[in-house]
């Protein structure tokens, strides 16, 4: 994890406070469960993951739906929820990136070709040191796309729908 040093020396680790946290006294433990709290806040706002509070998340499950329409769906399964960052990479070889952060588990194939109208194959790397799973989509190029993400919360499934406009 990286983590800026300034702001390391100000409020200290987070694994350090969580660890300080569960050996004191109630009242104590509430006061370090606070500034916990807070240095995962003013970490997250550095752009440093804070993943001493979130919870194992397990992805499952990576499927493809398409149709002839030039739209086509990339799906999977997560568990609990866990919002992923989605962005493009433009060019000649323009792709949607997805990565799902504190993954702990992840059972998908590591290529997929599609060959489809709008998705030309799905790549996918568990990263277990950081406990992040990308997901990348590799397009086809010199289309133009509408990128929506879906989360369908009761069945805990995460789309991508991707479409040429």
């Amino acid at each position: 994890m990286t983590i800026d040093k300034g702001l390391e020396r100000v409020i200290g680790r987070p694994n350090q406070l969580r660890s300080l946290a569960e050996g004191a006294s109630p009242s104590v433990s509430i006061i370090l469960q606070v500034i916990l709290a807070i240095s995962c806040l003013a970490l997250t706002m550095t752009g440093s993951p804070c993943t001493s509070l979130a919870q194992e998340v397990h992805v499952e499950g990576l499927q493809i739906l398409s149709d002839d329409k030039a739209a086509a769906k990339v799906c999977f399964h997560l568990e609990p929820f866990s919002n992923p960052k989605v962005f493009p990479i433009q060019g000649d070889d323009p792709k949607i990136v997805v990565d799902v952060p504190n993954v702990v588990s992840w059972n998908g194939k590591p290529n997929i070709p599609v060959d489809g109208a709008v998705i030309r194959q799905v790549r996918s790397y568990l990263h277990r040191d950081e406990k992040r799973l990308r997901i990348v989509l590799d397009l086809v190029p010199n289309l133009h796309y509408a990128v929506e993400p879906l989360y369908y919360e009761a069945e805990g499934v995460y789309c991508i729908a991707v479409s040429a406009k």
